[in-house]
């Protein structure tokens, strides 16, 4: 008769409706919660990355327009050919602007030449009060032709 009694149970089902409705909303809120927190940290580091490439781009800006302005045997000379270097770089919508600060020509001693740029860089991602980064490069070089 036992044997009987334990035929005619419903069998229990693992995975009941409610239990499958309940595991949908808890993935759907780790998604939500999961979107809340990336969506920020990844714009954080786009705007890393494009600080870094400015940086980056500043550096060899500056290095090109004093090795240029130390291979010219004046001092106008080497204005002109290191503005020619910098006007090379491309402004567009996250480079606002490049240019040259100082560029001082050792005309006396023929020694050193050393320049100095600024570039201006607009974030993709504007924090508030940084939409903006300037960005000052420094370089000296060796004058070589006398």
């Amino acid at each position: 008769m036992r044997l009987n009694k334990l035929k005619s149970r419903r069998p229990s089902v693992p995975h009941s409706n409610r239990e499958r409705r309940s595991k949908r909303g808890v993935g759907l809120i780790e998604a939500i919660v999961m979107a809340i927190v990336l969506i920020p940290v990844t714009l954080f580091f786009l705007d890393l990355i494009v600080l870094v490439l400015a940086n980056w781009t500043n550096d060899a800006a500056c290095k090109n327009a004093a090795r240029v302005a130390a291979n010219q045997r004046i001092g106008d000379d080497a204005v002109q050919a290191a503005e020619k270097a910098i006007n090379s770089y491309r402004k567009n919508s996250i480079v606002k602007s490049i240019r040259i600060v100082t560029l001082d020509y050792d005309e006396v001693g023929h020694t050193i030449v050393a320049v100095q740029t600024e570039l201006v860089v607009h974030l993709p991602v504007p924090v508030p009060g940084y939409s903006d980064v300037k960005f000052i490069a420094k370089d000296v070089e060796p004058i070589l032709v006398k």
